[in-house]
């Protein structure tokens, strides 16, 4: 088989396996903090973490990458402290390494930093005020994107800020 072809078939699987991976995640935001939360997270960082890869998504890339090791971490027996401080550090310099790279071209690429900056704050820290921000913002970016892939993002992303905003509001817990 050729790489060509190779391709091909990681192109043909990636959708879907942006669609388990968006779905899993979705499931893990309903849980309260748990083992069950944890892996839902985990989890679904895998499956969307392949398709953005696959995509040459460098914003989701990266965020997923981060929300993978920020996963990893949580089931370690470490510190609020260290738990913050590795997701955070990774996001802003994912941020730093999205301008210095010359990725930043127009304003939506620069939202898209910031998004990913503000993504990274809120899931290490749990705030829901960031998660609104950020998921607005992400969701913003992934659908002025406009691919199929995007639309996957987009719709999680929604997903977060919708969940924060409602518990901002009080509805949710």
């Amino acid at each position: 088989m050729s790489r060509k072809e190779h391709m091909e078939i990681l192109k043909r699987i990636s959708f879907p396996l942006a669609v388990i991976g968006m779905l899993v995640t979705i499931a893990g935001n309903f849980f309260d903090i748990s083992v069950t939360k944890k892996v839902c997270y985990l989890v679904g960082a895998v499956f969307l973490f392949v398709p953005a890869l696959i995509d040459k998504d460098k914003v989701f890339t990266l965020l997923e990458a981060i929300l993978i090791v920020g996963a990893s971490i949580a089931f370690l027996h470490l510190s609020f402290f260290w738990k913050s401080v590795l997701p955070i550090s990774l996001g802003a310099i994912a941020a730093i390494y999205l301008i210095i790279s010359g990725e930043i071209k127009d304003r939506l690429m620069w939202l898209s930093a910031f998004g990913l900056l503000i993504g990274t704050w809120g899931y290490a820290v749990t705030n829901p005020i960031l998660y609104f921000i950020a998921g607005s913002v992400l969701a913003i970016y992934a659908f002025c994107r406009g691919n199929k892939l995007s639309i996957v993002f987009g719709s999680l992303n929604s997903v977060f800020a919708v969940t924060a905003l409602l518990e901002i509001v009080g509805v949710m817990h």
